[in-house]
C-alpha cells in the first residue's frame, strides 16, 4: 500500500509540475482574445482532471474539499501569472475550465479510490459482494434456526446416550 502511494504521489507531482511549466512558459502561438476556443478549454479541463484524480489517489485521506479548492486556486493563480508576464494571456474562461476539470476530477477520482484501495481494504471494488457463506445465512434464516436447533438436539442425545453407556 505505501510503495503504491509512493507512485500515486510522484505521478501527482510530475503531473503538477509539468502542468504548472507548460502554463507559464511562452506559447510560440497564441489564439485571438475574442475568439471562444473549445480545444484550448478542453486542455485546462483534461489538465486539472488529471490533476484531482491524481491528488485523490496520492492523497486518499486528505479532505477532499480541501484538494479541489487548491487545485481551483492553483488554477485561478496561473491565470493571474499569466497575465503579468507579457508573453502570455490569462483568461477567467480557462480557470473556469480548470474548475470544471477539478470537479470531474473529483467525480472520477472518487471512482478511481474506490476501486483501488478497496482492493486493499478486502472489499471487491464499488459494489461490495456479500461473503458466500452470509448469503446462505441471509436466504433462509428459518431453516438455518431449524437446522441448528436439529443439530443442538442431535447433539444433545448423542451425548446423553454415551452417558447412558
Amino acid at each position: 500500500m505505501d510503495r503504491l502511494l509512493k507512485l500515486f504521489r510522484a505521478l501527482f507531482g510530475l503531473c503538477f509540475i509539468t502542468l504548472t511549466g507548460l502554463a507559464l512558459s511562452p506559447a510560440p502561438y497564441l489564439p485571438l482574445l475574442d475568439i471562444f476556443n473549445w480545444w484550448d478549454k478542453a486542455q485546462h479541463a483534461i489538465g486539472y482532471c488529471t490533476l484531482m484524480v491524481t491528488a485523490l489517489l496520492a492523497y486518499p485521506k486528505t479532505s477532499k474539499l480541501r484538494l479541489a479548492a487548491l487545485l481551483g486556486l492553483h488554477g485561478c493563480l496561473i491565470e493571474l501569472l499569466q497575465s503579468f508576464s507579457g508573453y502570455r494571456f490569462g483568461d477567467w474562461q480557462d480557470a473556469a475550465a480548470d474548475g470544471v476539470g477539478v470537479l470531474l476530477g473529483w467525480v472520477l477520482g472518487l471512482m478511481f479510490q474506490s476501486l483501488i484501495f478497496s482492493k486493499f481494504e478486502g472489499k471487491s471494488g464499488l459494489i461490495d459482494l456479500p461473503s458466500p457463506q452470509s448469503e446462505t445465512t441471509n436466504e433462509h434464516p428459518k431453516d438455518d434456526a431449524a437446522v441448528t436447533s436439529s443439530a443442538v438436539s442431535a447433539a444433545t442425545v448423542s451425548s446423553s446416550s454415551k452417558k447412558a453407556n
